[in-house]
């Protein structure tokens, strides 16, 4: 029934927040093949809200297909894009959200490591504003030592964010400690419960 709801809202070009509220507690593989196929759509803002969907809840097996996405959305821009005006308006906000959204999908997934090596090949990519804007913001983040933030939501549930990466439970962080060696609790933290998070951690 859910494979069949995702279905038809796409049929409707419908693939916003709602759909992405719908689909992420129950993601499967099935799912996550019919995602891929909206992946290829012609309309770049259809395209792009399933690279951040398949980013955020994807497996590792759909990073190099978000890749070579990207790499068609580059080259379909590049043989249509006046270089003489790179300006935004009403006409091109999907254009360069989509862009954007390439960069968001294959750079915030705790299913693989995104760094400076390719962050310099979405750089490379990029043709407009907001996605260079995001890389360069990205290359500032690789720059300075790893740390982690914790945070608390409405249920008293904890969370971390490293780097770029952000509301990671605590299974998902511990996933991927691996690829922040040099990770430092922040300072300032004095709280009861932000303590006790560190000790959580450290087990």
């Amino acid at each position: 029934m859910l494979d069949k709801t995702v279905k038809n809202d796409v049929e409707k070009g419908c693939i916003g927040a709602n759909l992405a509220n719908v689909i992420e507690p129950h993601w499967s593989s099935e799912i996550e093949r019919i995602v891929l196929g909206i992946l290829e759509d012609d309309n770049p803002f259809t395209s792009g809200s399933a690279a951040v969907l398949l980013g955020k809840h994807g497996s590792v097996d759909v990073r190099d297909k978000i890749w070579k996405r990207f790499e068609r959305f580059r080259q379909e821009e590049s043989d249509k894009k006046d270089s003489t005006e790179n300006k935004i308006n009403f006409s091109g906000w999907q254009v360069f959200s989509a862009e954007s959204s390439f960069v968001a999908a294959l750079s915030e997934s705790p299913e693989w490591l995104f760094d400076q090596e390719p962050n310099r090949r979405a750089s490379k990519l990029c043709l407009y504003e907001f996605c260079q804007e995001r890389t360069e913001k990205l290359d500032e983040i690789f720059s300075a030592p790893n740390q982690i933030e914790t945070s608390f939501d409405e249920e008293n549930q904890i969370s971390f964010s490293v780097n770029q990466y952000k509301n990671l439970s605590l299974d998902a962080l511990k996933k991927n400690s691996s690829n922040f060696p040099s990770i430092r609790h922040l300072l300032g933290f004095q709280t009861a419960k932000i303590q006790t998070t560190r000790k959580i951690f450290k087990q």
